[in-house]
């Protein structure tokens, strides 16, 4: 009788065994089930912002963002739209609205590019942002390398900006040298230095700022073009950059008198005449010999006009080019000229061995500039009156 018992007891005992394990297995089973639901609905709350992000309010948004607020963005891989991350986007808008030198930060990746379209939300205008796509997270570390390494990680353009900014203040700079180190400011400063001799890089800075970006990169790319850094190239530079910059005027009057009265149209000579506002000597000598020259009576007018501006006098109307000559040239039919009587020895001998005779095209300012004197003493030494024309075939004093 015992064997039949033992028998039911342990059927028993296995079917509570198995009835355990049904219900833990069941339990668990609702308890997987019921935390999936639960992770499921909270992925969707989650996701539900991003979804609802574009490329273009991600934008809007960082159009407002300073330069230290779009690097602090360079670490969000959150997914926006069509493949572009929170970062891809910031870093277009460093590179296009701050200049940050990307070509430099990733020298030898061969970017990809795309452009993206959005509308500003204050201005409406449509503007396009450049966007590099495919960038790794070795790119990114590479692009805050730079902007944590260099104090100036800007392009050319960027810099000429930053520049432009605190023009008031141009002693030496880390910026300055930045952008003295650009391509942009090399070609122009060669040039400069080949043409006038003893220029400064400052000069050639304040030359540059007081003119636009664009003159300066088209020139330079025209250059680089055709490899010429001759004169006639300058020229045309600085003639362009005239309306804008009174140094390029003084450049050119100091320099290159002759190529103004003689090769320049009347149209842009008048344009120049127009804009000079320093009155100073080579200045003044500039616009009398031009009163004096052969040119048409537009450019004779014009010249005579900022002369009366320079003397604070009202110009007599109409007209009358002989009555301007008689104001400003008084001895210029004179047929005496004064003489200096030397001194002792040591001027006979200079007035014997250092002498000059006025040529066709010679001016006071090209003749100190040929010998290295300066032009208030040439003035002197020959008592010369600023007011007149030189004669050809008269003997000059070299100091």
């Amino acid at each position: 009788m015992q064997d039949p018992l033992l028998r039911k007891m342990r059927m028993l005992t296995q079917l509570i065994i198995f009835s355990a394990a049904l219900n833990i297995g069941l339990i668990s089973s609702l308890i997987y089930i019921v935390a999936e639901k639960k992770w499921h609905r909270q992925q969707k709350i989650e996701i539900a912002p991003i979804s609802s992000l574009t490329n273009a309010t991600v934008i809007r948004t960082f159009f407002a963002y300073s330069y230290q607020d779009l690097l602090r963005e360079l670490v969000d891989t959150q997914l926006v739209e069509y493949g572009y991350t929170r970062r891809d986007l910031a870093l277009a808008c460093l590179v296009q609205f701050h200049y940050f030198d990307i070509e430099r930060a990733l020298a030898n990746t061969e970017l990809q590019k795309r452009e993206l379209e959005f509308i500003h939300r204050d201005g409406g205008e449509h503007v396009k942002l450049t966007v590099y796509p495919g960038l790794s997270d070795a790119h990114f570390e590479s692009v805050k390398l730079l902007a944590a390494r260099e104090e100036w990680p800007l392009t050319s353009e960027g810099l000429f900006y930053e520049l432009k900014k605190n023009e008031g203040s141009l002693s030496a700079s880390s910026l300055q040298e930045a952008f003295f180190a650009t391509h942009e400011f090399y070609t122009l400063y060669t040039l400069c230095a080949r043409s006038f001799e003893g220029i400064s890089q400052e000069e050639v800075l304040t030359l540059l700022l007081e003119g636009s970006w664009s003159c300066i990169h088209n020139f330079v790319v025209k250059v680089r073009s055709v490899s010429d850094l001759s004169l006639d190239h300058l020229r045309k530079f600085l003639i362009e950059y005239v309306p804008d910059s009174q140094t390029a005027i003084g450049l050119l009057i100091q320099n290159d008198s002759d190529y103004l009265l003689k090769k320049v149209e009347d149209k842009v000579l008048i344009d120049l005449i127009l804009a000079i506002k320093q009155n100073d000597l080579h200045t003044t000598l500039f616009l009398k010999q031009l009163l004096c020259s052969v040119r048409g009576d537009s450019i004779r007018k014009a010249a005579a006009s900022k002369l009366y501006e320079f003397a604070q006098e009202v110009m007599p109307q109409p007209y009358d080019h002989e009555v301007s000559v008689k104001r400003f040239l008084p001895t210029l039919f004179s047929q005496t000229v004064p003489q200096v009587e030397p001194k002792n020895c040591f001027e006979k001998i200079k007035v014997v061995t250092k002498k000059h005779v006025v040529q066709e095209g010679d001016s006071l300012w090209k003749i100190a500039r040929i010998y290295r004197v300066e032009l208030e003493a040439l003035i002197k030494e020959n008592g010369l009156d600023p007011d007149s024309c030189l004669p050809l075939g008269k003997e000059l004093i070299i100091p």
